[in-house]
């Protein structure tokens, strides 16, 4: 498996995490340092994401559409497109960033930032 691979997984179980509310396997995908501005204009730390986005905020789920990986070194940069589902059916579409970078061997999400809104 490619590196790029490597990091596709690891966006789609950021993913899942969302879409289970699951806190403790997202903030364990995320770097101690993780910043995310959001399109709302709230720049978030790790642990107000996580909270935000397993208890204010319910996914039922996220999809990437096209997503594209560039590999240099020890960091990976993720672009593409998002499709976010929510729990009460509201659906919608943003562009995407996300920055990866590797320490101690271990693949982990040091920022990123999704928006502004498609339309659909």
């Amino acid at each position: 498996m490619s590196t790029a691979e490597d990091v596709l997984h690891l966006v789609e179980a950021r993913a899942r995490a969302l879409a289970e509310q699951d806190a403790e396997g997202l903030r364990l995908l995320m770097h101690p340092e993780c910043v995310w501005p959001s399109y709302a204009g709230l720049v978030l730390d790790r642990d107000e994401y996580v909270h935000r986005n397993t208890t204010a905020v319910t996914f039922a789920s996220q999809r990437f559409e096209g997503p594209v990986v560039r590999v240099v070194g020890d960091t990976a940069i993720v672009t593409g497109t998002v499709v976010d589902t929510l729990r009460d059916g509201e659906q919608f579409r943003l562009l995407i960033t996300m920055t990866w970078v590797r320490c101690d061997g271990l693949w982990q999400l040091l920022a990123g930032h999704a928006g502004p809104r498609l339309a659909s």
